[in-house]
């Protein structure tokens, strides 16, 4: 929800605290938003190097922007991203209600998605 301001995946505070995801760290631009923070990974980092949030899943913000399935405006052809990149540093960029959208052909490196696999008993 957009109109909750100050919402980050670790919760309320800012900068975020150590080892809260793979987001733009002291081995990006400088000078930067997240100035002291460390994440340990230039790039990509493997799933699970974080800890994972209060539902139990990992990596939903930081490492890769996700695409989404979403219409970012009905009728045009751009989908949204959510959840921040191993180089988002802005505070803005980082907030929970974040989202980008770019064209589905659009290819890059910090875009991704999310594997779901169901297991059946």
């Amino acid at each position: 929800d957009s109109k909750r301001k100050g919402i980050f995946p670790w919760g309320t505070q800012w900068p975020p605290p150590p080892r809260a995801g793979n987001y733009g760290d002291r081995q990006w631009y400088s000078p930067t938003d997240l100035k002291g923070y460390d994440d340990g990974d230039r790039f990509t980092a493997p799933v699970g190097s974080f800890e994972r949030n209060a539902l139990g899943i990992y990596d939903l913000s930081g490492n890769v922007y996700e695409w989404c399935e979403d219409e970012y405006r009905p009728g045009e052809n751009k989908r949204v991203m959510r959840g921040a990149a191993f180089n988002s540093r802005a505070q803005g960029r980082l907030l929970s209600a974040e989202r980008i959208y770019f064209e589905p052909e659009n290819r890059a490196a910090n875009h991704g998605f999310r594997c779901v696999l169901t297991l059946k008993n």
